[in-house]
């Protein structure tokens, strides 16, 4: 399951607040309005978080779960009522469509909250047909099909969004991470996809906040293939969500790292270290340039020390301070 720091649930949750359900909202005018996010929102708009269709986003119906808002909740809970009044029509009718304002009557809830929570619930496979629009039309429909019969609850078919959201993405990294080449001359045998890993990845990777392992693994499926700007931006983009998991959006990168030292995370030394990394990828990405091979490999190992100072290290102390016997007492 894909995961969210706090800042791309704060995001999420502004975009639920500014949405009005189909029409969703300006995604230029959110984008320039946030623009010190920018890195947060293309990462929830790659993951399937936020779509976007004719400059408009949308907030998806597998993100609502993680916003911890009344908003997303009572869209969660008018989605299951309406989802088992649709499986409990479908079994009675099978092939009858459903006027929805005769949906909100029977639920005893408005139309427009209807309409609203039918744009999310359409996302998932268990209806055959529907209005072209829910809140632009005087006769709104929508027909349940058989296959709403293979989940209980509409949290099931969320589940199930989210387990097929989050398999392009693994798919999208071992595509990265594995270039084209050919086996052998014989033009007959099966083209297999190799990579040349330049870095080897640490074993701590699991232990480090999900977003942060996404990131941080195509970074490294990045370097293995040559790609070194890339690498940098990459880079750039993992300490940016340390230090959004560390101290928040306290805005630019020159005050992210002064948050960081003032509430101890790290030294001025290890300030000054964090802040030339940074530059390289800024550089990288609104510059052109690309660093070289010792350049790469000392981005990764400020990188790795980082995370493994705050991430790994603290779990190992409380490992050994759990498995070391008390002193004796005299």
């Amino acid at each position: 399951m894909i995961e969210m720091n706090r800042i791309q649930k704060t995001l999420l949750d502004l975009m639920l607040k500014e949405s009005h359900g189909e029409d969703g909202i300006d995604s230029l005018a959110f984008r320039a309005e946030h623009f010190d996010q920018i890195e947060q929102i293309e990462y929830l708009e790659t993951v399937g978080f936020i779509r976007k269709e004719n400059e408009r986003y949308f907030v998806s119906v597998t993100a609502l779960p993680h916003i911890d808002s009344e908003q997303a909740r009572r869209l969660l809970d008018r989605s299951e009522a309406i989802f088992q009044e649709l499986r409990a029509h479908y079994q009675a009718t099978q092939r009858e469509p459903l006027s929805v304002i005769t949906l909100s009557e029977c639920l005893g809830i408005s139309l427009a909250d209807a309409c609203e929570a039918l744009s999310y619930m359409v996302e998932g496979s268990w209806w055959k047909g529907r209005s072209n629009s829910f809140s632009k039309t005087n006769a709104p429909y929508i027909q349940p099909s058989e296959q709403i019969l293979g989940f209980r609850r509409f949290s099931d078919v969320i589940r199930q969004l989210q387990s097929l959201q989050a398999e392009p993405i693994h798919n999208r990294q071992v595509g990265f991470a594995d270039p084209l080449a050919f086996l052998g001359s014989d033009s007959s045998a099966p083209v297999r996809l190799m990579t040349a890993e330049r870095r080897q990845k640490p074993e701590w990777l699991s232990e480090l906040p999900a977003s942060t392992q996404l990131l941080l693994d195509e970074t490294y499926c990045a370097s293995s293939n040559g790609l070194k700007a890339l690498s940098a931006m990459g880079i750039r983009a993992v300490i940016d969500d340390v230090c959004l998991d560390l101290v928040g959006d306290v805005g630019s990168f020159d005050k992210k790292l002064q948050a960081l030292r003032s509430r101890g995370y790290i030294s001025d030394r290890e300030s000054a270290v964090l802040a030339a990394a940074i530059d390289v990828g800024s550089a990288s990405a609104h510059r052109g340039h690309v660093p070289d091979d010792s350049d790469i490999a000392a981005l990764f190992e400020i990188t790795e020390h980082i995370l493994k100072a705050q991430y790994v290290l603290p779990k190992a102390a409380e490992r050994l301070k759990g498995n070391t016997p008390d002193r004796p007492k005299k």
